[in-house]
């Protein structure tokens, strides 16, 4: 057997899967045709070469065999550890982190790092939480490139939750034939499109705000104060060419203003108000807001109670005189009056708060409306006809009721009022309108002069 064959052979052993057996039978045969030295050799190159390789279960074929001298048997597995270690030691894994997740004035962008397969837990999270630039590691997570994007990340806490990961990593690329595998390491807390992450992380900026314009907070605050307005904060800017215009102010305006003041852009006398703060919209939206409320509450105007019954007995005894030549006694007509008046006390409705509190219970279980009652009982609330003089924020403030339950039992009380009333006064209001039209008729003939 030639040199070039034998490299052939050898080559074909390396990068495929040749009869291995048969190889080590033909060179067995050519041992016995007084070629040991050759067949010792090559035996020991294919070793080295499998070694380089990987292939430990074709080298353990030749290992088995009877042509390699004792020495080399001997440091061959102890070379074969020693690479394998080496090659071990060697291999890494990608993985992709986020970046500037808690940096709001930068944007987020994904790195690469490249780690060694052999990397312990706690190295590995020391490693990522320093990368990211974040304190702890109880709220990262990791999936893979390749999942979908609906997939949720798995957590990633424990030494056991690194292991996992890295082991999955390696198993999957070992089964891809040409995609790269990465692992995607990411914040759990993070939100994109999102101004702040959480409360937490907000409010050392807000603080360092605060202390930043510590003086010219206070001042704002101390100018801006408003003893006669009962808004949430307090704080009103009043035009001084109108006094009675008051438009309400929060936090923010007043920090805006104050960093104003602290820029040297505005006054600290607090009279002329910044063109950022939209005075003009913040008025026309408290007016609307308001006129908004007073037609949904029914508070716009006073309840004006008309009691007409006199007029209209004066104007139906008219108009049965002269149709009827006074068919009708004194007596008659005091009943009528009588009768009049008994209905227009009638078409005012009363409605324990009990009865309301017990349909709304029906129709809302979850709002608990019964227990807003010893707070309405103390205020004098007892019945539909008080419970309307008041607005909505009258129940905010006094009674402690949340707004959203308000509207609903206002709504509630009028429901079991009105119909009743709408019905009463349109019936007697079809009369009114018959015997008015009736009224002026005969008026008309009355004093107008009849010719002949």
């Amino acid at each position: 057997m030639s040199r070039a064959t034998m490299r052939d052979m050898a080559l074909l052993l390396v990068t495929s899967e040749a009869d291995v057996e048969g190889l080590v039978l033909r060179l067995s045969y050519l041992a016995r045709d007084q070629c040991r030295h050759r067949v010792r050799k090559i035996l020991l190159l294919l070793s080295f070469m499998l070694i380089w390789t990987g292939n430990s279960r074709h080298l353990q074929l030749f290992l088995s065999s009877q042509f390699l001298p004792t020495h080399t048997i001997t440091i061959l597995p102890w070379w074969l550890q020693l690479w394998s270690l080496w090659q071990k030691a060697m291999e890494k894994f990608e993985v992709s982190l986020q970046l500037n997740t808690r940096d709001l004035e930068k944007a987020v962008c994904p790195a690469i790092v490249k780690f060694p397969v052999d990397i312990s837990p706690t190295a590995f999270l020391l490693e990522v939480c320093c990368t990211m630039a974040i304190d702890h590691a109880d709220h990262l997570g990791w999936k893979l490139n390749t999942d979908r994007r609906s997939d949720e990340h798995i957590q990633l806490e424990s030494a056991d939750d690194v292991d996992i990961a890295i082991k999955h990593t390696i198993e999957r690329r070992a089964k891809a034939v040409s995609r790269n595998i990465v692992l995607e390491v990411v914040n759990k807390d993070y939100k994109p499109g999102a101004t702040t992450m959480k409360k937490a992380d907000a409010a050392p900026v807000t603080k360092s705000t605060e202390l930043a314009y510590r003086e010219e907070m206070q001042l704002v605050k101390e100018k801006l104060h408003c003893a006669r307005c009962r808004n949430e904060n307090k704080w009103c800017y009043v035009d001084p060419t109108d006094p009675k215009d008051h438009v309400p102010l929060d936090i923010k305006h007043l920090t805006l203003w104050a960093r104003i003041i602290h820029d040297g852009k505005a006054e600290r006398d607090c009279i002329d108000p910044p063109n950022c703060l939209n005075l003009d919209k913040l008025r026309t939206h408290r007016m609307h807001s308001t006129r908004q409320a007073k037609v949904a509450d029914g508070s716009a105007l006073p309840p004006i109670h008309l009691h007409l019954g006199s007029l209209l007995c004066d104007i139906s005894s008219n108009h049965h005189a002269h149709h009827k030549h006074h068919h009708r006694s004194p007596s008659s007509l005091e009943s009528e009056c009588s009768k009049s008046e008994s209905d227009d006390k009638a078409t005012s409705v009363v409605v324990p708060i009990q009865d309301i509190l017990a349909e709304l219970e029906k129709m809302q279980p979850a709002a608990k409306y019964p227990q807003f009652y010893d707070a309405w009982a103390a205020k004098g609330v007892l019945y539909s006809g008080s419970a309307l003089y008041f607005d909505v924020k009258w129940y905010v403030r006094e009674v402690r009721m949340p707004e959203g339950l308000v509207r609903p039992f206002l709504g509630q009380v009028k429901s079991m009022v009105e119909p009743k009333k709408s019905k009463k006064h349109s019936r007697h209001g079809k009369k009114r309108v018959h015997v008015a039209a009736n009224t002026d008729a005969d008026s008309d003939d009355k004093n107008c002069p009849v010719h002949i």
